[in-house]
């Protein structure tokens, strides 16, 4: 079955659709995470997707002509985030967070440098020095790797670990650590993106890691081998809701929550355009709630 795009969401939506309004803010919530997280890291990333969240429902009633819906929203990110780092992109302050299960991710990844130094040595080739592979799956090859031992040796919370490399995924670790594309190819994933929800949660469940590998990561004595933390007994609050299945995971992880309560679609004729407004306001209002 297809995704709606956000467009055709948002002309259901000043038609009079509840449903497809609250569709999009959640549509537009998750993108602009995924983005912003990346970018930035959590805690930062998290405020900032807060505020663009908030220029996004004091501004969505001036938008009209679907066709100027997802340029505007996601000039709104981009000005936050050149507010907030020069270059729209941190490569410092990677800390504990909620898909490291508050643990360093400097340290979780020095424990895979010595599980799977060839993986490791090909993202820290990339991530941090710009060196461009020759073969550019290698890269998200390495990536995959990594995160599943991640989640399989530390019982991290991650939900997109597909048990096959994604090759459609390739562009992914390039945007992850802002080296290899230019500005039109950036701004065009970015835009691939917003209709991607699996693509978007994998970027922000490894957003500190990639945070931590721009950094470089620090050395640390060979650990001993530790058992799996036990798997979480709910979805780290967060963005996501259930309305789009994700790739074929671990089973024994428990489903994603809606992050917050939903307005009833009303009963009778419709109502004026702003009373949409309104209703598509509470529903974006619900969701950054969620993320404090």
């Amino acid at each position: 079955m297809s995704v709606p795009t956000p467009e055709s969401l948002f002309v259901q939506w000043q038609r009079g659709d509840a449903e497809a309004g609250k569709a999009m803010a959640q549509r537009f919530t998750d993108w602009y995470s995924a983005i912003i997280v990346s970018r930035l890291g959590e805690a930062d990333g998290m405020d900032a997707t807060r505020a663009v969240c908030g220029a996004f429902q004091a501004g969505i009633a001036d938008i009209v002509e679907p066709q100027r819906l997802t340029p505007w929203a996601h000039q709104l990110a981009q000005q936050e985030l050149k507010e907030r780092a020069p270059s729209g992109r941190r490569d410092r302050g990677a800390r504990a967070g909620t898909f490291t299960s508050s643990r360093d991710p400097h340290e979780l990844l020095a424990q895979a440098q010595h599980a799977m130094p060839d993986d490791m040595k090909v993202l820290s080739e990339v991530y941090r020095k710009g060196e461009m592979p020759s073969d550019a799956h290698r890269v998200l090859h390495a990536r995959h790797n990594v995160k599943r031992w991640l989640k399989h040796q530390h019982g991290l919370p991650f939900r997109v670990v597909p048990p096959q490399v994604d090759w459609d995924m390739t562009p992914l670790p390039f945007y992850e650590c802002g080296k290899g594309m230019e500005g039109p190819e950036e701004l065009a994933f970015e835009r691939w993106l917003l209709n991607n929800k699996a693509a978007c949660l994998d970027l922000l469940e490894f957003a500190q890691f990639a945070l931590a590998l721009r950094e470089g990561i620090r050395p640390v004595e060979a650990p001993a081998v530790q058992a799996p933390a036990p798997a979480p007994q709910e979805e780290p609050a967060g963005f996501f809701a259930v309305d789009e299945a994700l790739p074929a995971s671990d089973p024994s992880y428990p489903p994603v929550s809606h992050p917050g309560p939903v307005t009833e679609p009303p009963a009778g004729p419709p109502v004026t355009r702003y009373l949409w407004v309104a209703a598509v306001a509470l529903a974006v209002a619900a969701i950054v709630w969620a993320l404090g």
